[in-house]
This record gives structure tokens, sequence and C-alpha cells, in this order.
């Protein structure tokens, strides 16, 4: 009841606001939204869809229009939009509505800098963006903007998300196609959503039309999901369309995608592989070796040898570039990358396939969302003894066989020839093969604590210290070490670092001494020492009022054995409780023991999922709110009477 008395309240508004004079709009406002700096008054994308010599023409018209209710409203002055490179920009218009003498004044906007707006990682990335702004705006002044996008290619259709960053007070999205083309949509996370729906067919050409009112304002949280995992919004399509008499299908299925996929791999021109092949000769020379040792090689050179360069124009984001051209330029973007070990893998007799992925951004399955919307990167992917091997070489530090952290667990479209694919799951890898495993060994030297620490490294842990450490000088490791392994207090000192594995092999190794000075506590005949010093996950508290899920680059799992040396002339006189705590997807456990002349503590931290719901909120708190308050916790030795001098 009270979202329908907000809808109506909505509507007279706006109805009002199209009547009112300009003070009299500022105070209807104000009084609405008296929090915020502007409001969108309305925000609408409209997909127009007709047949034009036999083939769908789009247009995509978009509506802008706010309104400013504070006193500094230069600042919120500049505006933008994105567009793709599979669209005619035309239509663009801005203007402000500025109060004067009890009417609104317009100010057309005249200079628009429009430019290329490239994003690394991605293989379709080719946008452009455009800059703007508002003139002469006062409080109580409108802004309004508008453009359409013309679209030839059919397999190419916005979006449309609900979201807002400002309070937005109608939000429309609607299809209008005629009678001879086929359209499907698919809705994700729009539960909860109070959306009006229609679907009207007049003069043949049918509309369908969402308007959600009252669009609550976004709340920044860190470490969420990609927007479309967790956002409301809407993806579009066409199915088909049909010209005298003759249908043809376009997407709706993955079989669909995959054919239109295919003819774009298909353009690809591998009639020159000379230097190619040359390559292939001397990295390969003996063609004995198993074939999972050529794909292995080809690998290797390409991440090794090929620089990733994403400058994509038109369906040059989406058609890979042959192998030759690859090979001699020495640089490529994802799909150029799996283009090449393709080519390769033919000249040398492995059989290395391409394929398309989503990252982990994309919450889509192919078979839900069967579009060009569900992926975003390109990879190769190699079958050994009836498993799929991924191949990510744009990730110059990723090991043979492990895909890159950003794909995990999501779908593969696998082109197994020019007309059959299959769809296989990436795996994620476990928290026991991302381990981190630190030995500290201790001993007290008055208020100081010194020690030794070896942290061994496995997994994605490997390949992002290699990245880290490979490219930096001596200084700015040094800056790293004292950084990263700083523990205890602030006057912790790292010297000694001696590093082993860094160049190759499956783990790394971490040698280095460390000085904390003031960090052990004396009161009377007794000692206190803290020997959490590795207090992992201790500022992973979540908000209370957070509602969107926490994302981690992997699994993890962190060991950290830590043993003090008992000073001479001393005994452990108390020590705190063991404490495990065990929820299914996460974990710690922290065991104390009295051995010999030493005190040992062995902490484990399991982090088993990449995502945590939150369902999983309270849970987790409980485990970080127990780890804090053990963190805390100091092991008490006490002097004995002094040693007596031999006789």
């Amino acid at each position: 009841m009270k979202a329908l008395q907000l809808t109506l309240m909505a509507c007279l508004m706006v109805f009002a606001a199209s009547a009112q004079e300009p003070a009299a709009e500022l105070e209807m406002w104000e009084k609405a939204h008296p929090e915020e700096d502007l409001i969108y008054l309305k925000r609408e994308h409209h997909i127009d869809i007709e047949l034009k010599k036999g083939a769908p023409l789009i247009e995509e018209h978009f509506l802008n229009e706010v309104f400013y209710l504070t006193d500094k409203p230069a600042r919120f002055s500049r505006m933008n939009f994105s567009y793709g490179a599979f669209c005619e920009l035309d239509d663009l218009e801005a203007f402000s509505l500025v109060p004067e003498d009890g009417k609104y004044k317009k100010y057309r906007t005249t200079y628009f800098n429009e430019r290329d707006s490239y994003t690394p990682g991605i293989f379709a990335d080719d946008e452009r963006s455009v800059n703007f702004s508002f003139y002469n705006l006062e409080k109580g002044s409108k802004g309004q903007y508008s453009y359409t996008l013309k679209k030839e290619d059919p397999h190419f259709l916005g979006a449309c998300f609900f979201i807002t960053a400002q309070a937005s007070v109608s939000e429309v999205f609607s299809i209008e196609v005629d009678e001879e083309i086929e359209v499907g949509w698919k809705s994700f996370n729009m539960d909860g959503l109070d959306v009006e729906f229609t679907e009207t067919i007049e003069k043949g050409r049918k509309q369908y039309r969402w308007e959600v009112k009252n669009l609550e304002v976004l709340k920044y949280e860190e470490d969420v999901p990609g927007v479309a995992h967790w956002a409301p919004h809407i993806v579009p399509f066409i199915k088909s369309y049909t010209v005298k008499g003759e249908k043809t299908e376009v997407l709706g299925s993955v079989e669909n995608l995959f054919a239109w996929y295919s003819t774009l791999a298909d353009e690809v021109d591998r009639s020159e592989q000379s230097d190619l092949q040359l390559l292939c000769d001397s990295l390969v020379p003996d063609a004995s070796i198993s074939e999972l040792e050529k794909v292995k090689t080809i690998f290797e050179w390409t991440k090794k040898n090929i620089k990733y360069v994403a400058v994509e124009k038109g369906m040059g984001g989406f058609i890979p570039r042959s192998g030759e051209t690859v090979c001699n330029r020495r640089y490529g973007d994802c799909k150029d990358m799996a283009s090449l070990m393709h080519e390769m893998g033919m000249l040398v007799g492995a059989d290395i396939k391409m394929a398309w992925v989503g990252s982990r951004s994309k919450p889509y399955t192919y078979e839900e969302m069967p579009s060009p919307i569900v992926d975003d990167h390109m990879i190769g992917a190699y079958q050994h003894e009836g498993k799929w091997l991924f191949l990510d070489a744009t990730d110059s530090y990723c090991t043979f066989a492990r895909p890159s952290s950003f794909i995990q667990g999501k779908e593969a479209l696998i082109r197994m020839d020019d007309e059959a694919f299959e769809v296989a799951t990436i795996p994620a890898l476990t928290a026991e093969e991302n381990k981190v495993r630190i030995q500290l060994d201790m001993n007290i030297e008055e208020s100081l604590l010194l020690g030794k620490a070896v942290m061994t490294l496995e997994g994605y842990y490997v390949d992002h210290y290699r990245s880290v450490l490979t490219d930096m000088d001596e200084k700015e490791r040094a800056d790293f070490y004292n950084d990263y392994f700083e523990k205890g207090n602030n006057k912790c000192s790292i010297k000694n670092v001696e590093l082993f594995g860094l160049e190759e092999g499956d783990t790394l190794s971490i040698h280095y001494d460390f000085e904390i000075e003031n960090y052990v506590v004396s009161v009377d005949e007794e000692i206190f020492v803290n020997l959490n010093l590795e207090k992992m996950y201790h500022d992973h508290l979540l908000d209370k009022e957070r509602v969107l899920p926490r994302t981690f680059e992997y699994a993890s799992l962190v060991e950290v054995e830590s043993t003090l040396e008992v000073p001479e002339g001393y005994l452990l006189k108390s020590i705190p409780e063991n404490s495990t705590m065990d929820f299914p997807d996460y974990a710690y456990s922290i065991q104390l023991q009295e051995k010999e002349n030493k005190v040992q503590s062995n902490t484990q931290v399991e982090i088993g999922v990449l995502e945590l719901k939150p369902d999983d909120f309270e849970s987790w708190n409980e485990m970080i709110g127990s780890l804090r308050k053990i963190y805390r916790s100091s092991i008490v030795l006490e002097r004995t009477s002094s040693p007596q001098k031999s006789q």
C-alpha cells in the first residue's frame, strides 16, 4: 500500500511539475527530497526496431531530465554517457532550463567532447564517451539531454538497468517492433521492484513497456560482484525476423549464438603461415614429444612474448586476427592470443580449441542468456585425458593449465569445429590449492621481538606475488616488503629478504628476518607477548547495513605457525585457550601449546568460497568477531628465581 501511495504521489508530482512555475516546482521537489542535491525527474530508454530493406534497423532513444536542488549546481553540471562501436550517434541535444522572472529560460549546450574510451581486459571494448555540461545553472534549474543510437547488426541491443546514484522519479524502458520481428527478453534481479508492465499491439507494431516510480538511490559498498549480479535489469534480444515468408533466426538459443560466433571465427585469414611455421619448428623441433608438452610450450611462449594490447575498431572487437599477424606484431588482445594458440596448435599437431567465456563480472550462463552480453573474454582450451585445460595467455604470470582467477567457475563456449560446440565449466581453485604457509621462529631480547620468517605460497598467491615483484627495482621491493610483511606494530623492520622460485615453479618461498621494537611488555616479574603477529581478516567485519554480496578474488587457506623461545629465567605462566569455529564455507582454528622450552601457536583461516551471500553475513561477522577477540590475547611468562652459579 505504501509503495502504491508513493507511486501515485510521484505521478501527481510529475503532472503538476509540468504546469508549475519554477518557484513552486522547486518547493515541491525540496519537500519530497530534502536531502538530495539533484534528482532525476525522468530517465527513458526506448528501442525501436523496424524492417528496412529486408533487415532490422534498430534505433535506441534516450531521454534524461535532471532537477537541481542544491545551492551550488555548477558542481554537478557535467554529464556524460558512452556508446559502443556498432552504433551511430544521432540527434544529440542538451539544454538547461534556468528560472528567470518566474519562467524557465532555455540555454542550449553547444560543445560536446567525444572521445575513445577503452577498458583493458575485454575483447569487445570499443566504446566512445560523450562529455558535456549544462550552462548557467542555479538552484531550481533543470537539465535535459537526449540522443539516438542507430544500429544495423541485429545481435546488439542495449540492456536496461534500473539503478541510480540519485533519486529518480520515473524510469521507463520500452521496446517497439514490427509484427514481423520476434523479440525476447530476460529479466534479472527484478523481484521486489514495483514495475508496471504493459504490452500493446497497434497498427501492426508491438510495444512492451516497463516503468518504475521512485527508484531508490544506490548505496556504495566495497568488494561487490559485477553490477549485473545484483542490479535489476532487462536484457532484450531479437529472436528472428521474417521477410516475404522467409524466417531468419538471430538469437534466443546457444545454437544461434554459436552459429554467429563461428562465422566470425571463419573470417580469419589463415592462408599465410610461413613465419608462424618457422616459429613452431623452432619451438617444437622434436615432433615425438607429447601433445601436452606441445600445448604447454605454445602457451608459455604466447604469454611471455605477446603483449596484451586492446585496440579495437568495429567488428575487430569480435573477429580474431590470424596467428601470422599476431606473431609478427608481437601484440594482440585475448581473442588474438586464443587464435594464435589455436593456429600454432594446428601446425604442431596439438588440438587447441578457441573458447568464449564471460568474466566473473557477468552473472549469466549461456543457456539463460544466449546473446553477446553473456561473455567478454576469449581463451584457449585443450582436452587432456577427458579433462579440459583452460589457457588464458593474457595473464603473463598465470601458471599453465590454471585458469586466470577472474574466470573461475564460469562457463566456456568451446568451438569444437565450424558447426559443433561444447559448454564446459571452468573450475574454481579450492582453498587448499591457494595456500599460504607462514613459519615464524622468534626470541626475546629485552623489549625487542626478533624473528625469522619463511612464507611459502601456492596457487593464485604465487601468480600475484610474481606479478608484483618481477618488475620492481631494489628500492621498490624494499618498500613492498616493509609494507606487506609489517607485523606487531609500526616499529617493525624487515631485513635479509631472499626469494626462491620467483621466475618459475608451482611455489614461491620468501625468507626474511624481522625485528619489532617495544613489542614485548614487561610488568614487574611478568612478560606479555601477543603471538598473533599475522592478524588475517582482522579488518573484514561487514557493515550491519550491508545488503550486497561480498566477493573474494579466490578461495584461500592461510596457515601460520608461530614459535617463541622462552627466555632463560622465565616459565610459561598462562596461555590463551584454544579456539575453533567451523562454518560450511569458512572456518578458523587457533591451537597453542608448550613444547620443550618453547610456546607454539598454530593458526588456520580458510575461506572456501568466492562470494559471501547476505545470508552468510551474520555467521561471517561472528567468526571475524571471535578472531578479533583472540588476536588481542597474549601469553604470560613469569620470572623464576635466578639460576644458581655452579660450585
